[in-house]
């Protein structure tokens, strides 16, 4: 509750750039999402927003752009789906690919998911069986 009344008050200030460090950490499934609907009104009312995190399945569906450190340097700065195909970056960083990357990919190599669409989320991920097998 503290952090939610933390991002509150900042975006009552309405400023251009908000920078979140870990928005995620401590919180429970609900509050996590309640915030990433959050993160999704700001983007759309044209606020650029800055996450720094760990968490690479809010990194995959949520961020256009990813930039990866290791070590202070940047080593990687692409779209988080070329970022998380890259196993050197994924090595280099000791970073773990998402979740829906991981079961779309083994979905795929059964040849039972169209190549070439990349869903970032459970919901894009279901629409693309749905659309297959319904």
């Amino acid at each position: 509750e503290k952090k939610c009344v933390s991002i509150a008050d900042i975006i009552a200030m309405d400023p251009d750039i908000i920078i979140f460090d870990e928005p995620t950490v401590g919180l429970d499934p609900v509050n996590a999402q309640i915030l990433e609907d959050v993160l999704d009104s700001l983007h759309r009312d044209g606020k650029t927003i800055i996450l720094s995190t760990h968490d690479a399945d809010l990194v995959y569906r949520w961020a256009d752009r990813a930039v990866v450190l290791n070590e202070g340097q940047i080593i990687a700065d692409s779209a988080p789906d070329s970022i998380f195909r890259n196993n050197t970056i994924i090595r280099t960083a000791k970073l773990r690919r998402p979740a829906i990357q991981e079961i779309y990919d083994a979905l795929l190599e059964k040849a039972l998911v169209p190549e070439n669409i990349r869903p970032r989320s459970a919901d894009e991920l279901k629409a693309i069986i749905k659309s297959v097998y319904d």
